[in-house]
């Protein structure tokens, strides 16, 4: 599943520049004809990754990982959690979200948590 607009510009700002056969030109969701880094082809244009692509880049770049765990034996109308690990120097952090962060899909717990691990990345990491 393809990125909303929400976090494709916050992946943007946040320094994602990978390559991507679907972007937002003016907000519009738009798929190109092969692979293109995000302003090769159309002026405001934002990436649109996949969800897993932008996960993966979370995990390996920043060391942010996304973690969506099932409820299903507990919850049935939102069985998907999200946690979210952070490495910071030679530590590592955890973030639980619960209650009002439960989730009806999968796709939809991630998509959150991608907005969530986006905005924990620091301006000054500038790895990417």
């Amino acid at each position: 599943m393809r990125i909303n607009l929400e976090t494709a510009k916050l992946a943007k700002e946040k320094g994602y520049d990978e390559s991507c056969s679907s972007v937002f030109v003016d907000g519009i969701p738009k798929e190109l004809g092969g692979i293109q880094r995000k302003n090769s082809t159309y002026q405001n244009q934002i990436t649109r990754p996949i969800q897993s692509d932008l996960q993966k880049w979370l995990r390996e770049v920043h060391d942010i990982h996304i973690n969506i765990p099932s409820y299903h034996c507990i919850r049935e109308d939102k069985p998907y959690g999200l946690s979210i690990d952070i490495k910071r120097g030679d530590q590592w952090g955890y973030v639980e979200y619960t209650g009002d962060e439960a989730f009806e899909s999968y796709e939809e717990a991630l998509e959150y948590g991608l907005q969530e691990g986006l905005k924990e990345i620091k301006q000054d990491e500038g790895r990417s």
